[in-house]
């Protein structure tokens, strides 16, 4: 058995990497003849211009409407900007007055750990941890082509004005509005951030205002940028193996993707799609940005140069112009999601985020269990408790095949007597050995494999059980019984394996 144990997970491993090595590869960007463009090497002042083009003010091609380059600029944080504290039912947001960049994103309905319950846990921050440094914080702004706005519009480098430092969801209200303000050359800009009650999402929203006397015409970027800092463990005693971190992609025609820090080093990803979004993943916990349906942008990728540690950023532009007429107001939106990998709230979003929620390649099943255990959960009150159920209600419903594997196995038992005297009588002739064998199962009605064929049955249900509990948040600091209070972490007493390992010698004895 622990042969055939052995060869399922290999199996599961070779499938992933082979999945993995098959996946589409990251559309890079081209020049003018064709050839692949690579990143531009760092400025004088430290400065990574957007992949491929030079300037992120660059002009489009003469008689076109294209979008210039997302101006991602460089790893570097400003640090003379003003914190804007805003407070809902589920967040506690820190908004940085330069750029109007969010710059922490706390989740008051998840602690910390299980030892700082009355701690947030903080998805987006800066923030030393362990001697690394965990950086993540969202980036969105405007840009135009080459022209009398282009050296005044609100990129993230820029310096908003506030009426207020704390804002807070009132009691009975549904909604919060959250107003920054900048001037540029000739143009008002208001940023508007856009808090729900029971909500993670954010909504964005720039009002240009054209007190000038030409036509504004300009595209929006947003971006998440992040260090990799240490590495998620998985669920408990098998905390061997780890969960992703890194971006992720979605569109339409292409469905979900994951792409990796290396794969960011390796390439500039600068994809041209009718619709999709863009996220940051980490073990439970994500942050995505969710474009209006049906609006064509282009995704991309970066590696900031001169970073220590790295830096990473994954976002997105439009690449239709919204025109704003003088003596006119026009606006441009987005979405930032930043939160927990709950479902409940991941399908509200958009299509395709519940993907962020990585059950593996036996997503089938893992599906139909999650739901099932959320269904038990809602009757017991207890994660702990709903796990065991739904292994019971597992074991109960493979009961008859586990039967039919122990009586096979037990009837093996007993002819090893009889195998034992065929292998003295005929064990230098292998053909009459395997004849005599097969004639005596054939007299005692028994399968050889009988005993083996219906536990791999039921190893993919318990495969995808595993991913089920290494990848849902509900279990993470729920506690069970005693002395556990964190279903996601292992035994701090180790006191249940001692159990099973003891369960599994009685059972073979």
């Amino acid at each position: 058995m622990l042969l055939v144990f052995a060869l399922a997970f290999v199996m599961m491993m070779l499938w992933t990497e082979w999945e993995r090595f098959n996946a589409p590869a990251p559309q890079v960007a081209t020049t003018a003849n064709g050839e692949t463009a690579t990143p531009t090497a760092p400025a004088a002042d430290g400065s990574v211009p957007a992949a491929p083009v030079v300037s992120g003010n660059a002009a489009p091609t003469a008689g076109s409407n294209a979008a210039p380059a997302a101006p991602v600029v460089d790893g570097e944080i400003k640090s003379d900007g003003q914190l804007i504290t805003v407070k809902t039912d589920l967040l506690l947001i820190e908004i940085d007055s330069v750029g109007g960049d969010i710059a922490i994103a706390k989740l008051l309905k998840h602690a910390r750990s299980s030892e700082e319950l009355d701690v947030p846990f903080s998805v987006m921050k800066n923030e030393i941890v362990d001697g690394v440094q965990e950086l993540f914080r969202s980036q969105t702004g405007l840009i135009t082509a080459a022209g009398p706005f282009a050296d005044s519009t609100p990129l993230h480098t820029r310096q908003y004005e506030f009426e207020k430092q704390n804002y807070e969801l009132a009691d009975g209200a549904n909604e919060l509005k959250v107003a920054l303000t900048y001037k540029g050359a000739g143009i008002d800009y208001v940023k508007t951030f856009t808090f729900t009650r029971d909500s993670y999402g954010v909504d964005i929203d720039y009002a240009v205002t054209n007190n000038a006397t030409e036509t504004w015409s300009g595209f929006l970027y947003a971006q998440l940028m992040r260090t990799e800092g240490e590495s998620s463990g998985g669920f408990g005693l098998l905390s061997a193996a780890p969960s992703f971190k890194g971006g992720a992609i979605y569109t339409p025609d292409e469905k979900y993707q994951k792409i990796s820090f290396d794969d960011m080093i390796d390439e500039v990803l600068s994809r041209k799609v009718d619709s999709g979004w863009v996220a940051m993943l980490q073990h439970y916990f994500v942050g995505a940005f969710l474009p209006k349906a049906g609006q064509p942008i282009e995704l991309y990728t970066t590696a900031f140069a001169n970073t220590a540690p790295q830096r990473y950023a994954i976002g997105y532009k439009t690449l239709a112009p919204v025109n704003v007429a003088a003596g006119s107001t026009g606006n441009l939106q987005t979405r930032l999601f930043v939160g927990p990998k709950e479902r409940k709230h991941l399908t509200k979003e958009s299509e395709g985020l519940p993907l962020t929620v990585d059950f593996g390649f036996l997503t089938v099943i893992s599906e139909p269990l999650f739901w099932v255990l959320n269904k038990i959960h809602s009757v017991v009150g207890n994660w702990g408790w709903a796990i065991i159920f739904l292994t019971c209600l597992i074991k109960l419903i493979f009961f008859p095949l586990s039967a039919a594997s122990y009586k096979s196995m037990a009837r093996m038992k007993k002819m090893q007597p009889r195998l034992a005297t065929l292998k003295e009588r005929y064990g230098d002739d292998r053909a009459r050995l395997n004849q005599e064998m097969m004639a005596l199962y054939k007299t005692e009605k028994i399968n050889p494999l009988g005993g083996c064929l219906p536990i791999l049955i039921q190893i993919p249900v318990f495969i995808a059980l595993y991913w089920v509990l290494l990848s849902s948040v509900e279990i993470r600091n729920a506690p069970w019984i005693g002395w556990i209070t964190d279903l996601s972490a292992k035994d701090p007493l180790f006191i249940l394996p001692v159990l099973m390992t003891l369960s599994s010698l009685l059972q073979t004895a």
